[in-house]
């Protein structure tokens, strides 16, 4: 059974959703049977699109998304109390479904890791329901030492065991941008930092996306790696663990 690695972020816009993509393409292109869920997506339908892409087509949205709101809102907001409680199970489900059906699943959440789901419900608890690995995507950008600080301890008050963080470069890098990844190792000692550039536009393009994943192969190597995407000595195909005891910081 695949352990979900679970693409979480500080917040909207961060490049979660490319991230899950590129992850998914890499693990593909090795011949491990990846799959990427975005089991919330509200607003518009293209990043469960995109996703559908990175699986390889074939896919229908209902079996990537299970939640979707047409509002562009968090889904406790979008949904109310009732609506909302009910999509949590058909979320939950989702995942536990593609669990089985596959080597590696990579889930997407929507938004930061405090968005409401339902009542007394976040993104943080979903993930810990499901008892995914979360790896943290921000971008490297004035701001983003408070973020992750406060996701980081969000996720440890959810006992989610080692945390990685991935930091998204931008297209007009501020001062902050040079210092903020040795800052977050001197602050938060965290094992496994991450830092890829500023991918460029365009990227809704599978075939685009395909050539940054050949671009990035190196950092999405270090990200697998962290996670222990291993052979199975039970079954022969792919699955993730829980992370390594390693320091896997890039500089």
């Amino acid at each position: 059974m695949a352990v979900p690695l679970f693409i979480t972020g500080t917040g909207t816009g961060v490049g979660k959703t490319l991230i899950t993509a590129l992850l998914t393409l890499h693990l593909r292109r090795q011949g491990i049977h990846a799959i990427a869920l975005k089991p919330y997506c509200s607003g518009s339908w293209d990043d469960t699109d995109l996703l559908i892409r990175a699986n390889g087509g074939g896919l229908q949205r209902s079996q990537v998304t299970a939640v979707y709101c047409r509002e562009p809102l968090a889904p406790y907001a979008a949904l109310g109390v009732r609506d909302s409680l009910r999509c949590v199970t058909d979320a939950i489900e989702l995942v536990k479904d593609w669990e089985m059906n596959c080597d590696v699943l990579i889930v997407e959440g929507a938004g930061g890791v405090a968005v409401p789901l339902a009542p007394h419900y976040t993104m943080a608890s979903f993930l810990t329901e499901l008892g995914a690995l979360p790896l943290v995507v921000g971008c490297n950008r004035l701001g983003i030492l408070s973020e992750v600080q406060v996701c980081h301890s969000f996720l440890d008050q959810c006992k989610r065991g080692a945390v990685g963080i991935l930091l998204m470069g931008t297209e007009a890098p501020d001062e902050s941008a040079v210092s903020n990844a040795g800052i977050l190792k001197e602050v938060l000692a965290i094992p496994a930092l991450f830092q890829l550039p500023f991918l460029g536009l365009g990227l809704e393009n599978i075939e685009v996306l395909k050539r940054q994943e050949k671009k990035q192969r190196k950092t999405l190597a270090r990200v697998t790696e962290w996670y222990n995407v291993s052979p199975s000595s039970s079954s022969g195909t792919e699955q993730i663990t829980a992370p390594k005891n390693a320091d896997l910081s890039e500089g």
